[in-house]
């Protein structure tokens, strides 16, 4: 059986790729974002098709101040296979672009305190000032990361993996197509979407 953190470090694969992923299929055909929780049959082998994040940014306060976290992009491929016995298996590799909004308060208010220049040459990411914020790009990586041997537990139109103890998803199935809505239950991350897989 997978351990804890390996199952930890899955799932946050898979939901980042799901949330603002890189798809081969367009929105518009695979309706994501425009479904609600309504459960079916998840048992069979998945892949992810599409996904769509919820829209704006979200907070992240690092005990001085808050800044802004959004998500530009993220390219990659993940799996998902469910079985009769209670058990799941996943894939997931992903590239990752996100940006963080950082005011300039939180800079001055280091010590010593730098500029955005600065924070840049120290972080390994590419910023630049943008009126009274030092917005930071950085592009990260994950590679292939093969799991298997978790349980998950299926109640009404919940979806939990790990046991419960990790990550909880509303979801729909509609055909070939199951939705997973990120951000709806409990979860290792705090990005908001939808993740499309297709039955396969």
């Amino acid at each position: 059986m997978a351990s804890s953190s390996n199952a930890a470090l899955w799932l946050l694969a898979f939901v980042s790729i799901s949330v603002t992923g890189c798809s081969s299929n367009d929105s518009e055909d695979t309706n994501c974002g425009n479904v609600a929780a309504c459960g079916g049959d998840l048992i069979g082998a998945w892949k992810v098709v599409d996904s769509c994040p919820a829209p704006g940014s979200r907070g992240i306060n690092n005990g001085v101040c808050t800044e802004q976290l959004r998500i530009n992009s993220i390219k990659g491929d993940g799996t998902l296979s469910l079985s009769a016995d209670g058990t799941f298996r996943g894939s997931a590799n992903l590239f990752i672009s996100e940006t963080s909004e950082i005011p300039l308060s939180c800079l001055t208010s280091n010590a010593p305190p730098m500029t955005c220049d600065e924070h840049s040459a120290i972080s390994g990411s590419s910023c630049t000032m943008d009126a009274d914020t030092c917005d930071c790009t950085v592009t990260t990586g994950t590679g292939w990361y093969d799991f298997g041997g978790e349980t998950y537990v299926i109640s009404g139109n919940t979806l939990a993996l790990a046991n419960n103890e990790l990550t909880t998803y509303d979801y729909c199935v509609q055909g070939s197509m199951a939705h997973l809505i990120v951000g709806s239950k409990k979860s290792v991350v705090s990005y908001q979407g939808d993740i499309v897989l297709a039955k396969q």
